[in-house]
């Protein structure tokens, strides 16, 4: 579906990628510098080739430049004899080589060497050691190794050796005389070289060389490979110099497959330098030793020539002044780390291409469609960001977000239809329920002024004229669209409630009277009980003061007997102060004494029940100790504080109950901590503590025996009192029935109207709509297209209506 564009929102965000992981990549380095420029191999080579006087021996593995070969004639016109030897013959040579040089040709020529007058007594004695690619390449080291004056002889007696023993020689045309060109030496003999080295059929003195140099090594090796094959025997050296703490760097051409440098993964102190073109192969060891080579080491008749400190310091002078024209290989590292603008994936035999790191480019995610509208407004929809392969150090990402919108197909809903239907069937029943209203509200005026207002100061039944300006201003809100229709059954109930407060209107006279009637009568009721409660309450107070009269009769005595009475109690108070001042002096004592007749008493009482186990069968005996015998001493246990001896005698596991008990009278009967011993005064003093309880005791008996003596003859006043009483009793009972009545009439008079007649509503009361299951929708509208529904709204104020609004009908929320 095609959105329209005026709803496209445009979002961008800038993120940085420095820590974009970069695996494999050549990277150029110091760019900004610039590259120091020497003059070219072949320039260097020609001026050399101007200054001789009688000889010049080339040799050369590679297609030998024009601008080198128009030399030839110009010294052959000043007498000077040029020899070449090449790995191949080119037609074109012809045109400068006839009648002018002898050319032989040799495949195994490796790299590129000249030599210039190489005779001892020629002050113009030179010669020269370059790459096998060294004339062709601009931009390279352009590095020409020097020989010295051991090295030119050595390479001298090299090339005569090579030269006489090539397979094919050209001189020129046929017809030309050659004659003056013959060789005027022979074949020297070769020896062994000391500082110009070869590799042989048999010997290979450059490979031993090139180990011994690296073997020297203690801090730094610089290595300049034309194919990493012909170091296969040299790595494991390599490697161990790196595990040893020495710096190796390797500088390669990028042209060539770097494939080794997998060999190289797991050690470190091992970088890689790569140059577009590189003319240039050496290996140097510290700042003091190193071999120049013309090519591959691992070929025969490779050659190469020791160079001196001065010389080691020359080339690496070339190679640090190079270094903006350097790759330098990463295994692993991140954009920020590149400082240069420019990286080589290494694809390992795969074609290397140049990529730019740019400052920032942008990455476009297209339109998004956000299903969920609340997203679309608040913006928060973003794709996954993704930057893992650009090669840019700010990322601009950008994307676009659209709402759904609403289908072109979708037709609206027919629940509109169904509450159109229902709609004018309520506005037909308001209609009808209004009218009525205006005459009712008249109707109700006049019976209010002619009937109610006699009894009434004010109106306060059911205001009927506001229902019918609420009625009716619902009716006015339906016609213009505004009405709220969650309110329809309240208003249906306003109007069942309106026909009730009609209704209302005839019953509310005879209502009141009936009120003002059982308020009456709930008032004379409640006055009359309240009256009968106070009489009630004075004659209960006279009763209980002619009670209080009669029982002071009760406890009159003779004179006599008083003053007997009053004896006895003098002589039971001083005995109680004896008592008491004995306790206090003897507490200890009397308390052990206490303790001594607790365990005697419980003695005699196990001893009771032991001999009543004789008439016990065996099933009894268990029951009879479980639930009497063992309760009471647990009890008689806890009354002396010694429950935990109880607990050890129960601890000894004896089974039988008789057994049981007669363990435990004799723990108590031997227990020292039961027992008192006592003094002659002691006990003295515990015979007059038990005579004057007992003493006590019979005072106490004899003030009861005058006192049950002194009521004997006193039967009439003992009646009287029972009869008070009984009037007494009566008296309350009524006052409770009273009190009971005044509550069920309560302290506050309440009203409970009488049935009502029926009578009729000139309209029906029980109208009922038939609406949709589902409301209308509250904001937005609602569609359908097949089986799917969609609520279309049309701006973001609608969205949290709209959100919960699609979510009752079931429905898509879209936009319109």
């Amino acid at each position: 579906m095609t959105t329209d564009t005026s709803y496209i929102k445009h979002f961008e965000q800038k993120l940085s990628n420095s820590q974009l992981t970069l695996e494999n990549i050549w990277e150029r380095l110091n760019e900004s510098k610039v590259f120091v420029q020497y003059e070219p191999l072949k320039q260097t080579v020609i001026s050399k080739l101007r200054d001789a006087e009688e000889l010049v021996c080339i040799c050369s593995s590679n297609k030998i430049p024009k601008e080198i070969l128009q030399e030839i004639p110009k010294l052959s016109k000043r007498g000077v004899r040029v020899y070449i030897l090449t790995s191949s013959y080119e037609e074109f040579y012809q045109d400068f080589i006839s009648e002018k040089a002898i050319l032989r040709v040799d495949t195994n020529v490796t790299g590129f060497m000249i030599m210039i007058d190489p005779k001892p007594k020629l002050e113009t004695k030179s010669g020269y050691l370059a790459g096998a690619n060294g004339l062709d390449v601009e931009g390279g080291l352009g590095y020409l190794g020097a020989f010295n004056g051991e090295q030119l002889k050595e390479a001298y007696h090299y090339f005569i050796w090579r030269f006489w023993n090539a397979s094919e020689e050209y001189r020129g045309y046929r017809e030309a005389n050659t004659a003056s060109l013959r060789s005027p030496f022979d074949i020297y003999p070769l020896i062994d070289p000391d500082s110009f080295f070869y590799n042989g059929w048999e010997q290979e003195y450059l490979s031993e060389r090139i180990k011994s140099v690296i073997e020297s090594a203690n801090f730094e090796l610089h290595i300049g490979i034309s194919n990493y094959r012909e170091y296969n025997d040299l790595i494991p050296l390599v490697v161990s110099k790196a595990r040893l703490g020495v710096k190796v760097s390797v500088y390669t051409d990028l042209a060539i497959d770097h494939s080794f440098i997998k060999e190289f993964e797991d050690v470190e102190g091992i970088q890689f330098y790569s140059m577009k073109s590189f003319d240039s192969f050496f290996v140097l060891a510290d700042q003091q030793k190193g071999i120049l080579l013309s090519g591959n080491q691992s070929k025969q008749y490779e050659t190469g020539i020791a160079l001196s400190p001065k010389g080691v310091g020359d080339l690496r002078s070339r190679l640090k002044a190079s270094k903006s024209e350097l790759w330098i290989f990463r295994n692993q590292t991140t954009l920020d780390q590149v400082s240069g603008s420019k990286v080589i994936f290494e694809g390992f035999k795969q074609n290397l291409e140049e990529k730019n790191i740019k400052e920032s480019e942008v990455v476009d995610y297209g339109t998004i469609e956000v299903a969920n509208l609340r997203n679309y407004f608040e913006g928060i929809i973003k794709p996954e960001l993704n930057q893992d392969k650009v090669l840019a150090r700010t990322i601009i990402h950008k994307w676009r977000i659209s709402p759904k919108m609403l289908d072109p197909k979708a037709k609206i809903d027919p629940l509109y239809a169904k509450w159109e239907k229902e709609k004018d069937k309520f506005i037909k029943y308001l209609e009808q329920v209004v009218e009525y209203a205006e005459m009712v509200s008249n109707e109700r005026k006049t019976v209010f002024a002619s009937l109610l207002g006699r009894f009434f100061q004010k109106d306060d039944s059911t205001d009927i004229d506001q229902i019918k300006k609420e009625l009716e201003a619902a009716l006015s809100e339906i016609k213009l669209g505004v009405y709220n229709w969650q309110e329809t059954k309240t208003l249906v109930e306003t109007i069942k409630s309106y026909s009730n407060s009609l209704l209302q209107q005839q019953f509310e006279l005879h209502e009141k009277q009936e009120y003002y009637e059982k308020k009456e009568l709930w008032e004379k009721e409640n006055k009359e009980l309240s009256k009968e409660r106070k009489q009630l309450d004075v004659a209960i107070d006279q009763k209980k003061e002619e009670i209080a009269l009669i029982e002071s009769q009760l406890t009159e005595v003779g004179p006599e007997a008083a003053k007997h009475l009053k004896e006895l109690e003098k002589e039971i108070m001083h005995l109680e102060e004896e008592i008491v001042t004995t306790e206090l002096e003897n507490e200890e004592l009397i308390y052990f004494k206490q303790i001594e007749q607790k365990i005697l008493d419980i003695c005699a009482d196990l001893d009771d029940r032991i001999k009543k186990f004789g008439s016990l069968k065996k099933k009894e005996k268990r029951n009879y100790y479980n639930n009497k015998v063992k309760p009471g001493l647990i009890e008689n246990f806890e009354d002396l504080g010694e429950i935990e001896l109880f607990n050890q005698m129960m601890e000894n596991n004896i089974s039988d109950s008789k057994e049981i008990m007669k363990y435990i009278m004799k723990e108590l009967a031997t227990n020292s901590k039961f027992r008192v011993d006592t003094d002659e005064d002691q006990e003295a003093i515990l015979i007059q503590y038990e005579q004057n309880k007992t003493e006590k005791i019979g005072l106490e008996n004899k003030v009861k025996a005058i006192q049950q003596q002194n009521q004997f003859g006193k039967k009439d006043v003992q009646k009287k009192l029972q009869q008070t009483q009984k009037e007494l009793n009566k008296l309350e009972h009524e006052l409770q029935k009273v009190e009971k009545k005044q509550e069920r009439i309560g302290n506050e008079f309440s009203f409970t109207p009488s049935k009502r007649q029926d009578f009729k509503i000139p309209f029906s009361t029980n109208f009922s709509l038939n609406f949709p299951n589902e409301d209308l929708p509250k904001t937005g509208t609602l569609y359908h297209i097949g089986n799917t529904r969609q609520l279309a709204i049309k701006k973001q104020e609608e969205i949290a209506i709209g959100e919960l609004e699609s979510d009752r009908l079931n429905a898509e929320l879209v936009l319109s």
